[in-house]
């Protein structure tokens, strides 16, 4: 069936297949999230952003798989850890890359506040009296119209410069650019607290929002991130979910 593997995530494995990228859902995982992704693509293809192709959904055994159009490109964390010295520079062109996904608008996706309250709602660590308090405190924040990626790390860009692709797009929503940065932040801290955190400082440069706005989305993120499967750093989220920071320096 497949050529060989190229990628492997969570709940989805990626192969080289008949020249195209296909992406092989786990067994169990609904047959809606490869649809949806598919869709979110589809969606996608008229903004300008650097992603794949998609081709079409099907059934391969007990597994819902999508293929797309093959890039060959290795991602942004393996330049990164391979060359520590340019960091500094590969966050930019990172933090650049996202704030172009930003600048597009998010209207024909599902709600950032709602997709995340439905997560949060499902979050097993914390207290229904916590989850409460934060579905409740979830509706003040800011309402907003942008493009999300809502996954959005140096594992789901390949290549670089003019050549990058954003790949994963199955939890893309519209709304609050700061809660999209808030999950890159929360992604980074697992793998580095030193390279989250100047991620975030990278990304607020030219930013129209500053860290304070990053940082009122810290607890639900957080929240949000606890209801998915084989999570690290759990105890982080954990006391973020339940107390949130007041500055960047504290949320290590």
């Amino acid at each position: 069936m497949s050529d060989r593997q190229i990628g492997s995530g969570k709940v989805a494995d990626v192969y080289r297949h008949n020249g195209a990228a296909l992406k092989l859902f786990e067994a169990g995982q609904p047959r809606n999230s490869a649809f949806r992704e598919a869709a979110n693509l589809a969606l996608l293809e008229g903004t300008g952003l650097p992603v794949p192709e998609v081709f079409g959904v099907d059934r391969y055994g007990d597994r819902w798989g999508l293929t797309m159009s093959l890039v060959e490109e290795e991602c942004g964390a393996d330049r990164w850890f391979a060359e520590p010295d340019r960091t500094t520079e590969y966050l930019r062109e990172f933090a650049a890359l996202h704030a172009k996904i930003h600048a597009r608008p998010g209207s024909n996706f599902p709600e950032l506040r709602a997709r995340m309250a439905a997560s949060i709602g499902r979050a097993p660590p914390l207290s229904e009296a916590r989850r409460t308090e934060l579905l409740a405190c979830l509706a003040d924040l800011p309402i907003a119209d942008r493009l999300c990626h809502g996954d959005f790390h140096p594992w789901n860009v390949l290549g670089q410069g003019e050549s990058a692709t954003i790949i994963d797009w199955l939890d893309a929503t519209c709304g609050d650019p700061a809660a999209d940065v808030c999950r890159s932040y929360v992604l980074l801290h697992a793998v580095s607290t030193d390279l989250a955190r100047e991620y975030v400082v990278v990304y607020l440069r030219a930013a129209s929002f500053d860290l304070t706005d990053v940082l009122a989305w810290l607890p639900f993120v957080a929240a949000a991130r606890l209801a998915e499967d084989a999570i690290p750093a759990r105890e982080n989220l954990i006391r973020w979910a339940e107390g949130g920071a007041c500055n960047l320096s504290s949320v290590g």
